[in-house]
């Protein structure tokens, strides 16, 4: 164990004054720093909401677009993994093995087989 020992200056008169003002700086550039995270904050969920709007009227165009049931919004998931490399883009959905209407029967009605290039 390391003994250690404190030593303590009080301040008076200019010093004091000094240790005022800078406790004044640092209580206020808090104050900004917390305004400036309320602001930003407010930003953040005005862009959030706008884009959810936009994302409502969009997806049921994609679904549209992409002859899948607009009812299904939000049951299929969008992957724009390929899409600035090779242009490609995929909606996708889960379906139970043996689910009547899945994903393998949405795929032959649109052209036969699986939908996908051997």
């Amino acid at each position: 164990m390391t003994d250690h020992k404190h030593i303590n200056v009080r301040l008076e008169g200019p010093a004091l004054a000094l240790a005022q003002d800078i406790t004044a700086a640092c209580d206020a550039a808090r104050e900004k720093a917390e305004a400036l995270q309320r602001d930003f904050e407010r930003r953040v969920e005005k862009i959030q909401e706008e884009t959810n709007r936009e994302l409502k009227a969009l997806w049921p165009q994609l679904h549209l677009a992409a002859g899948v049931p607009v009812g299904e919004v939000g049951e299929w998931k969008l992957d724009a993994s390929y899409l600035e490399d090779h242009g490609v883009a995929f909606l996708s959905k889960c379906c139970r093995e043996g689910e009547e209407g899945g994903l393998a029967d949405f795929l032959r009605a649109l052209g036969g087989g699986t939908g996908l290039k051997h």
